[in-house]
């Protein structure tokens, strides 16, 4: 039977018995479009997924006609799959999180990507300035490149750092350590850039059992002084205020006529060696560049005898104690405990630092009515709608549509406000002159009313925005018929 030799499929044909079994019919369309889910011949080019555009095979702009969610002017939005949404490669949506105006690294379309990667701290994108904190603060994927300082040990602590030593690059200075390589002999503080050359006993004309004092690669083969010749002691702290008399009968330099003590904790340096109060600690100090109180977790730490010095704090950066914000200028609002300002950013330092969407859902500049979370700051407590970006107070442009209350994540017809301004008061509708169906929902001749599309499509129209409402016809009464479902344009 012919029956058993049709396979179902209605663009190939109906399959017949021929001499030979089963033989392939003649396709049903010799012209146009073959419709298989509607088992029909089109003899014009149709929009496959219904967005409005057709397919470039003929003769329309749709990339993607199988995609509802692609077609020119679309928009772009940030997302991790890389969709394109308007059939543009060079586009991609922008996201600001941090509203530093850099779009972020995860928003991409193909290879084209934003540039901020750190899209939660305004302070870190391209064109910031690399500061030594550990961070890639300019984005180029190196972390504090041309800020590091370089440093070399100081055991002897006389200033002079090690010449032989590897030198350590840091932000700060490592304990014992300072920024030059001029000290030839790191082991005693007899010998460094800062002392003077002495006859040393026992020196022979050919350098032999001599010490170079100073580092600078000359030996003093003769006695130092003669006579009873004086001078100021070549050393540090209180001990340079005091004289030195030469030795005539050593002609070496006699002890300096003040004598070093046991340093303490008084801001001088008492033992003479160039550092002041070294060693008596007693207190630990953390970098606090904002001066709020508060450092940042792993911040650099010193220690000291007395109080912290200027730019440091002594509340150590643990539990709810840590700073979220320590740039100077800009940071001072932002620690553990300040007041959280309705201005969408985190200034407690409760979640991290960062954006608080919360303070400002629909980012319009205005924060929610009763919300709780933030007091004062830059954003009126007036939004009567948080969720949608054209409802605030002073909103002046109304639209041909309406909205579910904010309490009301789905709503019936007849629930649905159009208060715009957020002044209780239900706005004047406009004509919509000169849109397609300006405002217009199903008629009654549709039997099933869609709703908006599953997707944010604008196009202009009118000089306005519009957005696509749907619905599935039973007749073409009241409807422009395309395909099954006919578009409706609501002016936005």
């Amino acid at each position: 039977m012919a029956s058993d030799c049709d396979d179902g499929v209605f663009c190939n044909g109906v399959e017949v018995c021929g001499a030979m079994g089963c033989e392939a019919g003649e396709p049903p369309c010799t012209g146009g479009t073959c419709v298989e889910a509607s088992g029909i011949c089109q003899s014009t080019c149709v929009d496959a997924d219904f967005d409005g555009h057709r397919d470039v095979a003929c003769g329309g702009d749709d990339c993607d006609d199988a995609d509802p969610n692609r077609f020119p002017s679309n928009v772009e939005v940030c997302d991790v799959a890389n969709h394109d949404e308007d059939c543009d490669p060079r586009t991609f949506g922008f996201r600001d999180q941090d509203m530093d105006n850099y779009p972020d690294v995860a928003c991409c379309n193909g290879d084209v990507c934003g540039t901020d990667c750190n899209d939660l701290n305004p302070s870190v994108h391209p064109d910031e300035a690399e500061s030594c904190d550990g961070r890639d603060n300019d984005c180029d994927e190196l972390i504090d490149e041309e800020v590091l300082r370089t440093f070399y040990p100081d055991l002897d602590h006389d200033l002079a750092g090690d010449m032989n030593a590897t030198p350590i690059t840091a932000c700060t200075p490592p304990p014992d350590s300072v920024e030059n390589a001029l000290d030839c002999d790191d082991s005693t503080a007899d010998v460094g850039p800062l002392r003077s050359e002495i006859c040393d006993p026992g020196c022979m004309p050919d350098g032999t059992g001599c010490v170079d004092e100073n580092c600078d690669g000359v030996v003093q083969t003769e006695c130092s002084c003669t006579g009873s010749e004086t001078r100021g002691c070549p050393a540090l702290g209180v001990c340079a205020g005091g004289i030195e008399t030469c030795n005539a009968l050593t002609g070496v330099w006699g002890t300096c006529s003040v004598t070093p003590s046991m340093e303490v904790c008084n801001g001088s340096d008492d033992n003479c060696n160039g550092m002041v109060d070294e060693g008596l600690g007693g207190r630990t100090c953390w970098l606090d560049s904002d001066h709020d109180g508060f450092a940042l977790a792993g911040a650099p730490e010193i220690e000291t005898c007395a109080a912290c010095p200027p730019g440091y704090t002594d509340q150590q950066p643990v539990g709810g104690m840590i700073d979220c914000n320590d740039l100077v200028g800009d940071g001072e609002d932002f620690y553990p405990g300040a007041p959280e300002l309705c201005d969408r950013r985190d200034n407690n330092c409760s979640s991290g630092g960062g954006v608080v969407v919360a303070e400002d859902a629909d980012d319009d500049g205005h924060t929610r009515m009763g919300f709780t979370g933030c007091s004062g700051g830059p954003l009126p407590k007036d939004d009567c709608h948080d969720g949608a970006e054209d409802v605030h107070p002073g909103q002046t442009a109304y639209y041909d549509y309406t909205f579910c209350p904010e309490s009301m994540p789905s709503c019936a017809p007849s629930e649905r406000i159009a208060d715009f301004d957020c002044n209780g008061v239900t706005e004047p509708q406009p004509a919509g002159a000169g849109c397609v169906n300006p405002g217009a929902m199903c008629t009654t001749t549709c039997a099933e009313d869609l709703g908006p599309r599953p997707f944010d499509a604008k196009a202009a129209n009118c000089g306005m925005e519009v957005v696509f409402y749907s619905c599935r016809c039973l007749g073409t009464t009241g409807c422009t018929v395309q395909g099954s479902i006919f578009d409706t344009l609501l002016c936005r």
